[in-house]
């Protein structure tokens, strides 16, 4: 495994310092002109980037004046405009079909990269990953914001670390990760392009977990880079979406990445418990009628558009999915062709899940509906022993946890800090944390 020393491995620090000359980093904007100045400011006084030529900002119809602004400020840079909002996935699918680089840094206009950033990234590349990714820190950089990419089985992904203080010491090697997050993912040009990019009807949300599961699943390799620190507003371009549409788009995606991605066997269970939990989240108020949803799922399984695994027709969880517009003939169209690039089986790559059975949203009434959900579809032949429902709360190895975790909290950031914390886990423990 790499270390990172690379210093100690000349022959790498070569093929990394060419890889640089070789990367364009592609930066996504719609109306972001406050986020651009730090954003550019920071790569601009990066180590080892080919200059500003390398900078590629695409436009997503903004009405701000970035583009004037760019124009004025940073004429070398090159900019690309779009006439309307395409979307995270699709406007970086169409910019990256128009940038000639053999490498390309998405990265965030609401970030501001480390100096030796980009460097680290293209170290880990030259290691031998196919695509890599930044550790995200808070835009105060005391706290990890994306250390890892994990996910729900349900297809829900997961930042590990979020919310945690940043760990002392040196940061270690870089280490697997079932995906990178796009906020700061660097990935060959070609590999991204044969994959399809980003899958563009997603829009926004989930486009890096799908197409980091879509990579293993092509048998390619991917590393989360923990030395590669890169601040992000959280949110901070994202919140621009209404919550509405936002929420939306969560439960969508999480059901486009399961329907995706899973083998057939899988799939047949998967698919129908991953549609019931997305019913009892629209519209089961308490645990019964969660139950009565999970059930009825459970026993009208019959063959869809594609012969996809769903609820026959007459399932009550459909109405509650209405505002989803699922269009399951054409997701069974974008399910052929990813499962044309399989190259490694469900059973080496669900292990990189990390988080299979996390309930969405941490809630009491959730996680019983996804315990029931396991249950119903026998689930855990697939993902493993689900843990004992009283385990976050008993324990010495949860307590001692707890206390570390409290002590990090005041130490990092004092008595606010670990009022935040201790609410939270309250908050949580009575199921009203959503």
């Amino acid at each position: 495994m790499m270390t990172q020393d690379a210093s100690a491995d000349p022959a790498l620090e070569r093929r990394a310092a060419a890889l640089l000359d070789q990367m364009a980093v592609v930066i996504l904007n719609h109306n972001g002109r406050a986020h651009l100045g730090p954003c550019l400011e920071a790569l601009l006084a990066a180590d080892g980037l080919a200059g500003p030529e390398a900078i590629v900002v695409a436009d997503n119809g903004s009405r701000d004046g970035s583009l004037d602004w760019l124009a004025d400020r940073h004429p070398r840079l090159r900019r690309i405009a779009f006439r309307s909002n395409l979307g995270f996935a699709a406007g970086n699918n169409a910019a990256a079909e128009r940038v000639d680089a053999p490498w390309l840094l998405f990265l965030n206009n609401d970030t501001r990269v480390r100096p030796d950033a980009p460097r680290q990234l293209a170290l880990a590349a030259a290691g031998g990953a196919d695509a890599v990714g930044a550790r995200l820190l808070s835009w105060d950089g005391s706290r990890l914001d994306f250390d890892g990419g994990a996910a729900s089985f349900t297809g829900h992904g997961h930042a590990l670390g979020y919310g945690r203080p940043v760990p002392a010491g040196p940061p270690p090697p870089p280490q697997p990760s079932l995906f990178c997050s796009g906020a700061a993912l660097l990935v060959r040009r070609e590999t991204f392009l044969a994959l399809g990019g980003f899958a563009p009807d997603y829009f926004a949300y989930y486009e890096d977990l799908d197409l980091g599961w879509r990579m293993q699943l092509a048998g390619l390799t991917l590393r989360q880079v923990p030395a590669a620190r890169v601040e992000h507003r959280h949110h901070g371009s994202a919140g621009q979406l209404p919550s509405g549409r936002a929420a939306r788009l969560y439960e969508r995606n999480a059901l486009a990445t399961v329907l995706r991605n899973y083998d057939t066997p899988n799939l047949a269970r998967v698919l129908p418990a991953a549609l019931a939990l997305a019913a009892c989240r629209a519209g089961a108020a308490d645990r019964a009628a969660a139950q009565g949803l999970i059930d009825a799922a459970a026993s009208a399984i019959e063959a869809g558009p594609g012969g996809l695994p769903l609820p026959r027709a007459d399932w009550r969880g459909w109405p509650m999915l209405a505002d989803l517009a699922l269009d399951f003939a054409a997701l069974a169209r974008g399910r052929e062709a990813v499962q044309a690039l399989r190259a490694r089986s469900d059973a080496e790559i669900l292990p990189l899940l990390g988080r299979p059975y996390a309930a969405v949203p941490a809630s009491r009434v959730a996680e019983a509906a996804l315990r029931r959900a396991v249950a119903r579809f026998e689930l855990e032949p697939i993902f493993g022993p689900l843990p004992d429902a009283d385990r976050p709360a008993q324990g010495p190895r949860e307590a001692g946890r707890l206390v570390r975790r409290a002590a990090g909290a005041l130490r990092q950031g004092g008595a606010r800090w670990l009022v935040e914390e201790a609410r939270g886990y309250l908050r949580w423990r009575r199921g009203s944390h959503g």
